[in-house]
Parts: structure tokens; sequence; C-alpha cells
């Protein structure tokens, strides 16, 4: 996060930096609640039910 901070702090446009931080926390807390909920060690995105298909073969198209 010091590294996003640094970032923001000498960029113009520091609130698109923050605001793309704040939506891939908010994605790794929602697969965090997923492995948990299914009792896995490690994230596979095919066994993840809120992915479909097309994330799979283009994850940056995906809707959030």
């Amino acid at each position: 996060m010091a590294d996003v901070a640094a970032r923001a702090l000498d960029d113009y446009d520091a609130e698109s930096q923050l605001r793309e931080v704040e939506v891939q926390c908010a994605e790794w807390q929602r697969i965090e609640l997923v492995m948990r909920a299914s009792g896995v060690g490690r994230y596979r995105p095919e066994e993840d039910p809120d992915v479909g298909e097309d994330d799979l073969t283009d994850p940056f198209t995906r809707d959030t």
C-alpha cells in the first residue's frame, strides 16, 4: 500500500489510482471469502461460482 500512496502523491490523478486499488482489494476479499466458504487452500477460478467462462478466457472484461 505504501507504493500506491507514493504513486498517488506523485500523480495528479491520485483518485483514479486509489479507486483501482479499492476494486483490487474488494476482489481479493471476495476471493478470500470463496476460499473460506469452500474450505480450499488454493484458489481455483474455474471452481469459483462468481466467475463465468468469459472471465476465464479474458479476465479484464469482467464487470466489477
